[in-house]
């Protein structure tokens, strides 16, 4: 509903029923128009990206100033060995914050497992050099 006040707004010449008359003119009127809808159109947009950009950066201060809980360390145990490893934290809180989901992490797991050759848990270049050959 705004953007067409806007579009109104921007179409008319002033307060009554002036109109160009020249052929130059109104190609003139038509280019302002879409001109000046489409800057129109980009300041909200812009608006918007500053309103969730900052919506964002104090959600993710919020997640990562929050206090943790029991259930938040059983959720950040990914190997379920009782011990929050660094990376497992980082990905516990980049999940929390919405930036990596738990499909692309079971991925990422599983490639690990693909590449781990000898099931030790970790990746070595002797992994690597058998599973090229």
């Amino acid at each position: 509903m705004l953007s067409i006040v806007f579009v109104l707004l921007l179409s008319t010449l002033g307060y009554g029923d002036q109109s160009f008359s020249t052929t130059g003119g109104r190609i003139f009127a038509v280019f302002w128009i879409l001109a000046s809808t489409i800057c129109v159109g980009r300041f909200f947009f812009y608006l918007a990206v500053l309103y969730t950009g900052s919506r964002q950066r104090s959600f993710t201060k919020w997640v990562l100033t929050r206090n943790l809980t029991f259930s938040d360390l059983e959720a950040a145990d990914l190997d379920d060995d009782k011990v929050v490893s660094a990376a497992e934290f980082v990905v516990y809180k980049l999940q929390e914050m919405g930036k990596i989901s738990q499909e692309d992490v079971t991925a990422i797991l599983e490639r690990l497992q693909n590449l781990d050759v000898d099931r030790s848990g970790t990746l070595t270049t002797s992994d690597l050099i058998h599973f090229r050959n």
